[in-house]
């Protein structure tokens, strides 16, 4: 993801706890923003997955179907598969244990619009994007 933006955040809750929060997507309606949230595929060891996201901000309302994985522990990324706004949103969380209530949280993302002048303000927007989700994510893994 070389045109990507990332940033990372200490979270106060244990690698797992911020990996079980981040694959829990049935709950990403209560804290992350999404109006709706359904797994359209799944693989029996729920490492893979299709997800439907239903999405409202600024007036402005998508659709995405995202291709999610956990390749190996601490790993959680996505590709876009659908959308009526994007053309591309790649993502990538590493998790790092720190001790046994800590760990470093890094999000890497790389959105293109399918609306040119939408592209102008993209390091903005990812940016805004990460860390509002780095926020809302520390307070939800805060209550696992």
């Amino acid at each position: 993801m070389t045109t990507s933006s990332s940033s990372s955040a200490e979270i106060s809750a244990s690698a797992t706890d911020v990996i079980r929060v981040l694959l829990d997507f049935d709950k990403y309606p209560t804290w992350a923003g999404f109006e709706s949230v359904n797994i359209l595929q799944a693989n029996t060891d729920r490492s893979d997955f299709e997800v439907k996201f239903e999405l409202t901000t600024s007036g402005v309302s998508d659709k995405l179907i995202t291709q999610i994985s956990q390749p190996s522990l601490g790993v959680i990324v996505w590709s876009l598969r659908e959308s009526t706004l994007l053309s591309k949103l790649d993502g990538k969380f590493d998790i790092i244990e720190l001790d046994s209530n800590r760990c470093k949280v890094t999000y890497e993302l790389d959105v293109r619009f399918k609306n040119a002048m939408m592209n102008l303000m993209k390091k903005s927007l990812e940016g805004q994007m990460i860390e509002k989700l780095l926020n809302r994510l520390a307070d939800q893994a805060a209550k696992a």
